[in-house]
């Protein structure tokens, strides 16, 4: 909680006022926050992630935002990276569903896995009582990154996963055979991830992930990841 943000009480913050949203109903906050990257922007190589899109005109309205705040500081001779990179994070069903319509405005994707899979799932990842639900490698998921990726190259478009799974060595080859490429890690998470990736194969990765995207359940991807563990071959529907 931040004092200068007058954050409402929910019954369910995950599903409420949160990211863009807030930001957007706050803009003075989020032209704040805008200007101090855009001045750490003249000497610093960074970009401007929007979180929990969930709409087209979310990124719209917030990039005349930034474009307001670019005017602000040429008219206060302010140094600043005219064309900073601007991308969106992947994190909601929505998103997910208009990636090629979002890569017309912005720079980049990141996948927030995470909340991705619990809204995805309908799933409170915190909750106790349903944590069982909250699964990776449910066939949705799978099918869901899949696309995501797969769109995201098709548009030219740079994309990264975050989250639990990025950091998770046991996702990393499922992740490649998807199509990721780039993974944004914990700096504990490093050198454990860069040694998976170094020993797969990206073909044998890829022929992983065709396989899967043809299973039906939890189970039978669950089993045959496993078999390939073990060094055994066939998937089991």
């Amino acid at each position: 909680m931040l004092p200068y943000f007058p954050l409402p009480a929910e019954a369910n913050p995950s599903l409420g006022c949160r990211g863009i949203r807030l930001l957007l109903k706050h803009p003075q906050i989020l032209k704040a926050q805008l200007r101090a990257i855009l001045r750490v922007s003249a000497v610093h190589s960074v970009s401007i992630l929007l979180p929990m899109i969930c709409s087209v005109g979310e990124v719209v309205d917030a990039r005349k935002i930034l474009e307001a705040v670019k005017t602000d500081l040429r008219t206060e001779m302010q140094p600043f990276n005219p064309k900073i990179r601007v991308g969106a994070m992947i994190e909601t069903p929505a998103a997910a569903i208009l990636t090629r319509q979002l890569a017309a405005e912005v720079d980049f994707f990141t996948i927030g896995t995470n909340d991705l899979i619990q809204y995805l799932l309908a799933t409170d990842r915190t909750s106790a009582e349903v944590a069982g639900y909250y699964e990776p490698l449910h066939p949705a998921i799978l099918h869901v990154l899949h696309f995501v990726l797969e769109t995201a190259r098709a548009e030219g478009k740079s994309i990264s996963v975050c989250g639990e799974m990025a950091g998770n060595p046991a996702y990393t080859e499922l992740l490649l055979g998807l199509g990721a490429r780039n993974f944004s890690l914990t700096p504990g998470e490093i050198p454990e991830i860069k040694k998976v990736i170094r020993a797969v194969n990206s073909q044998e990765a890829e022929t992983l992930v065709k396989g899967l995207l043809e299973l039906k359940t939890i189970e039978a991807i669950k089993r045959t990841l496993s078999q390939r563990a073990n060094g055994v071959c066939g998937p089991g529907r």
